[in-house]
């Protein structure tokens, strides 16, 4: 879960919530710069946090009775949410599940050597997606692009999540794109969101998410939270990313 404090309690955006956003701003992706397979692809960005489900299904509180954070979870846990997200790809395409594979080793490798647990899954996750890559007679530099759609568009989501695109138009960094370009996006006067440079093939569009609002700011017990989520009202939070004229 997307865990946001605000004035009224919480905002809890579930995460495959978040990457259905994430495949949005995707599916504007420029045509000629698009990376192989393409709806393999989209659906992996659609897809690389279904293995979270459980997780969100029986939501933790932290020690002080706040809802739990996705960034607060223990290894574990964590190992435990990709392995089911890689195997549910891999159930769509083995493409599919490369893609998810290489997301969850990018996102961990730089903590490699901080116990056995991490570096099994991590070498497990690099001799898998070799057979994979192997048998569907894909390149490195193909992988690397269309992992790219899936880094960038998860970011983009992430930023807009988390509320930390700054109202006074100061740009935020997205990295890198599938085209190789950096990118930087912030808000107008006008409400919109703008990139830097522009990668979309439309010139504006609407990008939306689900989020459920808590009012108490503590709960008593994990099932009480859970209770809070399953009656909680839903606000769909939405933006227009568009051009600058």
């Amino acid at each position: 879960m997307i865990v946001n404090r605000l004035d009224t309690g919480w905002e809890v955006i579930y995460q495959p919530a978040h990457a259905l956003l994430s495949a949005q701003v995707a599916g504007h992706w420029r045509r000629d710069v698009r990376p192989i397979r393409w709806w393999e692809t989209l659906i992996a960005v659609s897809q690389h946090d279904n293995g979270w489900r459980e997780w969100e299904a029986a939501p933790q509180l932290t020690d002080k009775g706040e809802p739990r954070n996705f960034t607060q979870m223990t290894l574990p846990e964590s190992i435990a949410q990709w392995e089911r997200g890689i195997a549910r790809g891999l159930h769509q395409s083995r493409w599919v599940g490369l893609l998810i594979s290489r997301h969850a080793s990018h996102l961990y490798e730089p903590r490699r050597g901080e116990g056995e647990m991490l570096d099994d899954f991590l070498e497990h996750q690099a001799a898998q997606r070799a057979r994979w890559q192997q048998a569907l007679g894909v390149t490195e530099p193909e992988i690397k692009q269309a992992y790219a759609m899936i880094r960038w568009c998860d970011w983009f989501s992430l930023v807009l999540c988390w509320r930390r695109l700054p109202e006074d138009g100061s740009s935020v960094a997205l990295g890198e794109g599938a085209d190789g370009l950096s990118y930087e996006m912030r808000q107008l006067s006008d409400g919109s969101v703008t990139l830097d440079p522009w990668p979309f093939n439309v010139m504006h569009f609407e990008v939306s998410v689900e989020a459920r609002l808590l009012s108490p700011s503590r709960f008593e017990n994990d099932r009480a939270l859970l209770a809070a989520l399953e009656s909680a009202p839903t606000e769909v939070r939405s933006w227009t990313i568009a051009k600058q004229s």
